[in-house]
C-alpha cells in the first residue's frame, strides 16, 4: 500500500463536510492516539480528514504495524462532526488524569493506556488527553473515531493482535 506522510496529507483549507464546531469552524482533521499500557493495549494513531482520507500508524499490540492509509466517503464523517458539537468538545479540559471525589480525596491509577484526541480546524487546534477520569462523552467520542475510521481492520480483534 502506498504511504504518504501525514504532513503531506494535511492540506490547509481542505473542503469539509457538514458539521461545525465552536464559532462555526469546521474540522479539517480529527486524530486519536492510543498508547500502550502495562498489558497488551493496542498502540496506534488514526487521523480522519474532512475529505475522507484516513491515515493510520500501528505501533504495538496491533494486527498491522506501520503506516497505512485509505479513503472513506466524506459523508461518513458527518456523525463524527455532529458528536463533537453534541459533547461540547471545545469545553473539555485539556487533560484528565485523576478523579477528585466528593470528600476532596484524589483518586489516581497507574499503568493505564493514554488516549489523545486532537481536532484541527482552519483556525485552531484542541488536544484532549484522557488517562483517567474523563467524562463518558469523551470515551464515546474516542470509540466513534475508531468506528468511523474502521480501525478494526488494522488493529484486529483481541485474538488477532500481535504481541
Amino acid at each position: 500500500m502506498l504511504w504518504l506522510p501525514a504532513t503531506l496529507l494535511c492540506l490547509e483549507g481542505a473542503d469539509s463536510v457538514p458539521g461545525g464546531t465552536a464559532a462555526g469552524e469546521k474540522p479539517v482533521s480529527i486524530s486519536l492516539e492510543r498508547t500502550i499500557c502495562f498489558g497488551a493495549c493496542p498502540s496506534y494513531v488514526v487521523t480522519l480528514f474532512a475529505d475522507g482520507r484516513v491515515t493510520y500508524e500501528g505501533r504495538h499490540f496491533v494486527k498491522v504495524r506501520g503506516a497505512h492509509w485509505k479513503t472513506i466517503p466524506a459523508a461518513k464523517l458527518a456523525p463524527l462532526f455532529a458528536k463533537l458539537d453534541a459533547v461540547h468538545f471545545w469545553e473539555f479540559k485539556d487533560r484528565y488524569s485523576m478523579v477528585v471525589n466528593p470528600d476532596g480525596s484524589i483518586e489516581v491509577v497507574t499503568d493505564q493506556p493514554t488516549y489523545t484526541v486532537t481536532v484541527k480546524t482552519e483556525g485552531k487546534t484542541k488536544r484532549v488527553v484522557d488517562y483517567y477520569g474523563a467524562p463518558k462523552a469523551l470515551r464515546e467520542l474516542e470509540d466513534l473515531i475508531d468506528t468511523t475510521a474502521g480501525v478494526e481492520e488494522w488493529i484486529g480483534k483481541p485474538e488477532e493482535r500481535k504481541r
